[in-house]
């Protein structure tokens, strides 16, 4: 399973940037802990032994972290898989990581919706022309022989205009639309690549 899968899976991590940030947090929970103890033992009037309580106090502060470790996430990474003493790498971004994956669902999505479009749009201009060409053969004469004045306007359908503007709208629509999502995956893949080039997927 790779960084971005663990990323997506792992959501509800708390995200930090990098392991400073982290080292920073526990050294600030820290003296806020020692600071509490000072608190008390001066509440007290000096009855109880400060060294006595401070092994105890650590041991609270290291065992808090131990168990946060499981619910962080560092650099884009679970922290439970990362070595504090591991030098941080380049930043990691949760937010553009996400949006590539929106994107790429998108174009995915549009590709299916282009898809859809090419194999049923034709088939209705199909079914519209075998109708008009129904009409048209409904409206011929009975009689060959009798000759007929007719209005070659009033034979075509009213609807004719518009499926022809259907259909041309259709093609324009897929000329537009199969250039920019092709530009726009490639776009998306060119991104990914270089993030993971980069190790930040």
């Amino acid at each position: 399973m790779n960084s971005a899968t663990t990323a997506r899976e792992d959501v509800q991590r708390v995200s930090i940037d990098t392991i400073n940030d982290w080292k920073r947090i526990k050294s600030n929970f820290s003296s806020a802990a020692f600071a509490a103890l000072d608190e008390i033992l001066e509440a007290s009037g000096g009855s109880v032994d400060k060294d006595a309580l401070l092994p105890h106090v650590d041991q609270f502060i290291q065992k808090t972290f131990e168990i946060a470790r499981a619910n962080v996430r560092v650099n884009g990474r679970n922290l439970d898989e990362v070595p504090e003493s591991e030098e941080d790498s380049e930043t990691f971004d949760e937010g553009l990581d996400r949006r590539i994956w929106s994107l790429g669902e998108q174009c995915m999505q549009w590709d299916v919706d282009i898809s859809k479009k090419r194999r049923e749009r034709p088939l209705e201009v199909e079914r519209l022309l075998k109708d008009l060409l129904s009409r048209l053969d409904e409206d011929e004469p009975m009689e060959e022989d009798t000759e007929v004045e007719v209005d070659e306007e009033a034979l075509i359908p009213s609807h004719l205009d518009e499926l022809a503007t259907e259909t041309n709208d259709i093609c324009e629509e897929l000329d537009h639309l199969v250039p920019i999502q092709s530009q726009r995956l490639e776009t998306l893949l060119n991104t990914q690549n270089e993030l993971r080039k980069s190790k930040i997927l």
